[in-house]
């Protein structure tokens, strides 16, 4: 094996090493943690990027290049050019090194896997890392979490399998099935080709257990693009006609064995799920993607030439988001990160001229792919190139209602399928040789250069955002812990586990300062511990509690024997008892009052609005923290402000109307209720079923103290057809009970019982 061989080979295992990883994620946890796979991509991107580089420098005969490179090269010009423009340079230098790396990989696997023998390694190396993710999203479907990645698999109902999300792994499925089912067809080897079939069939059911229903899009494009170009080669080539007929009579029964199939082999509720989306009146995805989209549109208004910038949607979406979106969406989509169209999201990031060389990309590929099929003979690469051609598009169907080019398992694999067949394809077009080797070796110098320059950025910034990452995902999981905890009644407990995050923010900042998640979460934290702080009398009997507690066990400990378990035991009781509450007074101590705890969490608030001034909700959280220390006229200006961009948050609307209450602004109270109630009015014509306008008006009601109008509105949701989700008819008894109690109504309570429950029970299963 020579020098260049050795070379070859070499990147070819850094490749295989780092696609794995990304794909299959190595270590339990891993999948919870974003940035992990992101880190390992740049890795990958920089290794490759100066390997590439190098080669081309070293072997520049082996380096073709042909006009099909060109709508690439001018997709990677536009989205730097939209970083330069970029409305917020840290979330764009994220993102641009993201996509730098998948073009590094598009070129990589455009130059070194167009040979047979590295390409069918990355070819099965593709199949393989489908297998053994599906085989372990099948297994979470069955609630066998055989790597432990996942603390409770019984509650997953839609698989996830490594990707953390269903729509994730969904979305790389559709990239693998048709790559897997043309090696039925490519591999001469029989175990590959049971290999491909049987990966073809568990990718395909792993598809329906995902749920996903931008996924059946995709699938449903995949089969009909498949097909309808297999019927093409057929009715073109005279040829093949013969040979094509004989597996006319093998595809066509798979065909409708499969479409059989697939009915019998869906999990229950999927075809409800399906269906569920037509329906433009309910709690849906659909009409949630429909406002996403009209918002998206506004920023691609305010951006047309180049864009807002690469990775800026999060950014620049809230202050354009639409206020009806929360009537469609069971949770907060004020922070909603991705535009959930692929196409929409490249226009809005890199403006007109991104997207037009964007699908100067597609363009070439479909034209470039027909002209090759319709020359080609060899029906084992007719079938490898269809599966490819397939995949791509088929992807892109996917990711019409969907982001999964922006995460990096879909990603990464999108870019190779897409840099191996552009490769494949390009040993079929001419070229001059003589010309191109001087221009690779012109070039490559100054690549090389580059690639180095950005290895000494990216590689070290990566290890940055992994560390960040990782303390902050524990910080947020501790922080969520301590709002349960005090929901449970503890206190102490609540400040322990909000010191004990405090520490990961801390080492969060450290390694990104300007992180605007671990701010936003730290400015909640202070202002959580400062409103605890205030229940200084709850405190102390915890703290008493604890205490007595400490005593008892350490009289029971010198009753038993130095060295048992028992003692052991005990010990490790009272060690952790003492480590609890030293934990909550420290936090305590360092705070030293609660108006020293808000005036912190608005520091940190304020390094959010400096990083992202369009992250909605920092306004809110930052009224909040005024308003806590009694300034009540700038708790007003963010609330105004917060009410500009999100003007059907109802619970905010009442907030600012108390403080304007407390300012004797009387004149803006009642403009205000004439706003909630319009609002609250045209949204219950468009969705009358949507119960939070509903307690939105109960709660107007009781306000003003009107509580037969609060009856009436209970009662009146009750007929509601939605009335049993949520909980909210738990909700609307506990309020509706609650109110005939404190007026001493208990004849109704069993008037209601006799209306509602016993003759209405079928609204309710």
């Amino acid at each position: 094996m020579n020098f260049k061989q050795v070379f070859k080979w070499g990147l070819l295992a850094v490749f295989i090493l780092f696609f794995s990883g990304i794909i299959i994620s190595l270590s339990p946890k891993f999948y919870n943690i974003v940035v992990i796979k992101d880190t390992m991509l740049f890795y990958l991107g920089a290794i490759l990027f100066i390997g590439t580089s190098m080669y081309a420098f070293l072997f520049p005969e082996d380096i073709r290049f042909s006009k099909m490179d060109l709508p690439v090269v001018a997709f990677i010009f536009f989205t730097i050019v939209s970083f330069i423009f970029s409305s917020s340079k840290s979330y764009s230098f994220y993102y641009l090194a993201i996509f730098i790396s998948y073009f590094v990989i598009f070129f990589s696997a455009r130059i070194f896997l167009n040979e047979k023998k590295t390409f069918d390694v990355i070819y099965f190396l593709l199949i393989l890392v489908a297998l053994l993710v599906t085989i372990y999203g099948i297994f979470l479907h069955f609630h066998i979490d055989i790597l432990n990645f996942y603390d409770d698999p019984e509650t997953i109902k839609r698989t996830p399998s490594t990707m953390g999300n269903p729509n994730f792994f969904a979305g790389f499925l559709i990239l693998t099935l048709f790559p897997a089912v043309s090696g039925v067809f490519y591999f001469r080897n029989i175990i590959l080709k049971v290999s491909s079939g049987f990966t073809s069939g568990l990718i395909l059911y792993s598809i329906l257990l995902t749920r996903t229903r931008a996924a059946f899009v995709g699938l449903l494009a995949g089969i009909i693009i498949f097909a309808g170009i297999f019927l093409y080669k057929i009715l073109s080539d005279s040829k093949l006609k013969e040979d094509f007929r004989k597996l006319l009579k093998i595809f066509i029964p798979a065909s409708l064995l499969l479409i059989i199939l697939i009915f019998f082999i869906a999990p229950e509720g999927y075809w409800n799920r399906l269906t569920a989306a037509i329906n433009l009146k309910s709690v849906s995805t659909t009409m949630f993607r429909i406002y996403t989209w009209n918002s998206t549109l506004k920023i691609i208004k305010d951006h047309p030439v180049f864009g807002s910038g690469v990775g800026t949607f999060r950014v620049e979406y809230p202050s354009r988001k639409s206020k009806r979106i929360f009537m469609f969406e069971e949770h907060h989509n004020a922070e909603t990160i991705h535009a959930h169209n692929e196409f929409l999201e490249v226009i809005s990031d890199t403006g007109s001229f991104g997207m037009l060389s964007y699908l100067w990309i597609l363009i070439t590929l479909i034209f470039i792919f027909f002209s090759v099929i319709k020359r080609l003979k060899n029906l084992r690469f007719f079938f490898l190139y269809l599966g490819i051609f397939t995949s791509v598009f088929a992807s892109l169907a996917n990711n019409f209602f969907s982001v999964n080019m922006r995460y990096v398992s879909s990603g990464v694999t999108f870019w190779i399928l897409l840099g191996l067949i552009f490769g494949l394809m390009n040993l079929n077009i001419k070229s001059d040789t003589d010309s191109v080797k001087a221009a690779v070796r012109k070039f490559s110098i100054i690549f090389l250069v580059i690639s180095l320059l950005w290895s000494i950025v990216i590689i070290p910034k990566a290890v940055r955002y992994y560390r960040s990452d990782k303390n902050l995902k524990t910080a947020v999981e501790l922080s969520k812990m301590a709002v349960t905890a005090n929901m449970r009644g503890s206190l102490i407990l609540s400040l322990y586990y909000y010191e004990v995050a405090r520490g990961y923010y801390i080492k969060t900042l450290k390694f990104d300062r300007n992180n605007v998640i671990a701010n936003y979460f730290m400015g909640n934290l202070y202002q959580d511990a400062g409103e605890l702080m205030r229940e200084s009398e709850r405190f102390n009997k915890e703290a008493v509690e604890i205490e007595s507690n400490i005593k008892m066990l350490r009289t029971a400990a010198a009753k038993e024997i130095p060295g048992s378990m028992r003692r052991v035991d005990i010990e490790k009781k009272i060690n952790d008892s003492i480590l609890l509450l030293n934990t909550a007074k420290k936090l305590l101590s360092d705070l030293k009052n609660p108006a020293n705890a808000f005036e912190k969490s608005i520091e940190y608030y304020n390094v959010v609005v400096k990083n992202s001034p369009y992250y909605v909700q920092i306004h809110y959280h930052k009224g909040r923290a005024l308003r806590n220390l009694n300034r009540f006229e700038e708790a007003i200006t963010e609330f105004e402000m917060y009410l500009k961009q999100n003007p059907v948050d109802f619970e905010a609307y009442f907030i600012l109307a108390e403080l304007h209450r407390k300012t004797g602004n009387q004149k803006r109270m009642d403009e205000l209720k004439e706003e909630l109630v319009k609002e609250v009015n045209e949204d219950l014509r468009i969705f009358p079923s949507y119960l939070p306008l509903h307690f939105t008006l109960y709660k107007l009601s009781i306000s003003e103290n009107k509580p037969e109008e609060a009856e009436r509105i209970l009662l009146e949701m009750f007929k509601l057809p939605d009335i049993h989700l949520n909980k909210g008819f738990d909700r609307a008894v506990y309020l509706l009970y609650s109110q005939y109690i404190s007026s001493k109504q208990f004849k109704k309570i069993d008037e209601f019982k006799k209306a509602y429950l016993f003759n209405n029970l079928k609204t309710f299963e």
